[in-house]
C-alpha cells in the first residue's frame, strides 16, 4: 500500500517503504501527502500507522471530499475550535460515530460503537450490544368489552358521526394513555401496606385490623366490578 503509493507520486514526510521491515512485521509511522487518486491508502481501510493527508481550499470543500468517496467512514474525528464548523461536518457527512478533537475514544467510552452502511450495522457496548443482536417484540391485549370498541368509530363506513368517524379514531388513540397491566399480587400488598399505615394512624395497633379488612373489601368490590366488565 505505501509501495503503490510512493510509485504513484505521493509525497512522504516521515516514515515510508525503506523504514518498514516485513520479515518482523514492522510497518514504520508514515505520514503521506498529496497520494495519487484512486491509490489503495485513499479508498481501503488502513489499520496500521499510516496517516494520508489531503489539501483543500476550504471546509466546503473538505465535506465534498469525505461524501465523494466510496461508502460511510466507521468514525469522523473532527479538529476544530468552532463549534459550527462541527455541527456543519456532523449534519453533511454521515459516519458510525465522530469525535471533535480527538480520536479513538469513543470506543473506550460508554457509547455505542457501530458503523453505518459499508462500515457495520448496530452498535457494541453495554445495553447497545444486546439491542443489535435481539429482537423487541411488540405485542398488545385489547379486552373483548364493548367499551373498547370506542363506540364502533373504528369500523367503516367512516362517514358516521357527521363524516367524523375515522379522524375522531385516529386522534382517540394517539391521546389515549397505556393501560398496563394489572398485577394482582402487588395491588394486594399495596393495599396491605396502605391499610396496615392507615389502621396505625388512625387508631394505633388495636385498629389496623378494622382498618385492613374494610380496605380489602372495599377493593375486592372493585376489582370483582372490573373483572365482571371486562368479561
Amino acid at each position: 500500500m505505501i509501495v503503490e503509493a510512493e510509485k504513484g507520486g505521493a509525497q512522504v514526510l516521515c516514515g515510508g517503504s525503506a523504514k518498514c521491515d516485513p520479515t518482523n512485521k514492522y510497518i514504520a509511522p508514515t505520514v503521506i501527502a498529496k497520494a495519487p487518486k484512486g491509490s489503495r491508502v485513499l479508498t481501503e481501510e488502513i489499520f496500521g500507522p499510516i496517516l494520508v493527508i489531503r489539501e483543500v481550499d476550504d471546509m466546503s470543500q473538505a465535506i465534498q471530499t469525505v461524501n465523494d468517496m466510496e461508502g460511510t467512514p466507521l468514525a469522523i474525528y473532527i479538529f476544530t475550535s468552532n463549534k459550527a464548523v462541527c455541527d456543519k461536518v456532523l449534519d453533511r457527512c454521515p459516519s458510525g460515530g465522530a469525535i471533535r478533537n480527538d480520536v479513538l475514544l469513543h470506543f473506550a467510552a460508554n457509547l455505542p460503537f457501530g458503523g453505518l452502511g459499508t462500515s457495520g450495522y448496530g452498535n457494541a457496548h453495554s445495553d447497545w450490544s444486546w439491542r443489535t443482536f435481539t429482537h423487541e417484540r411488540a405485542f398488545m391485549f385489547k379486552p373483548c368489552h364493548p367499551a373498547f370498541e370506542f363506540g364502533d368509530i373504528r369500523y367503516a363506513p367512516y362517514a358516521k358521526y357527521g363524516g367524523n368517524s375515522g379522524k375522531a379514531f385516529i386522534a382517540l388513540i394517539k391521546l389515549l394513555p397505556n393501560i398496563p397491566v394489572l398485577n394482582t399480587r402487588l395491588i394486594w400488598t399495596s393495599i396491605g401496606m396502605v391499610g396496615v399505615g392507615y389502621g396505625m394512624a388512625a387508631f394505633g395497633p388495636a385498629g389496623v385490623r378494622t382498618g385492613l379488612a374494610d380496605l380489602i373489601d372495599s377493593a375486592s368490590g372493585v376489582l370483582r366490578s372490573v373483572a365482571a366488565g371486562l368479561r
